[in-house]
């Protein structure tokens, strides 16, 4: 399942990567099926790193997607034992923010399937 997530995440990626957006319709779906997953979540996630496991810190990426994908090409995608940590603003003033927050909705920081997260509240949920 893993191994799914993953293949799908880096679709997502390549085809975010060379500058296709996502449909209307896709991205509305990606958009409420984020929505409803991150309104489960508590404000504060507690993430355990198992021993072995990385976990990576990532401040502000204010959208910018080259950014995320500098991060992601330097550590890896997401999985049980290379976790990420998205502190600060994901998505607020960047230029490229429907491509981050696409990938950010489509799941592949989810806790339950990947160990990792964006956090809830502050500009991003404005």
């Amino acid at each position: 399942m893993e191994d799914d997530r993953q293949k799908a995440l880096g679709d997502v990626l390549d085809h975010l990567a060379d500058g296709h957006l996502p449909t209307e319709e896709e991205a509305l779906r990606l958009l409420q099926a984020g929505a409803k997953h991150f309104a489960q979540l508590p404000t504060l996630v507690p993430i355990t790193v198992s021993k072995g496991a990385s976990l990576h810190v990532v401040g502000d990426l204010h959208g910018q997607f080259c950014e995320l994908m500098t991060v992601i090409s330097l550590c890896g995608l997401p999985s049980q034992s290379n976790m990420f940590l998205f502190n600060g603003d994901f998505v607020d003033r960047g230029g490229r923010s429907v491509e981050v927050r696409s990938v950010d909705a489509a799941g592949g920081w989810d806790p339950e399937g990947s160990g990792g997260d964006s956090p809830r509240g502050g500009d991003n949920d404005r």
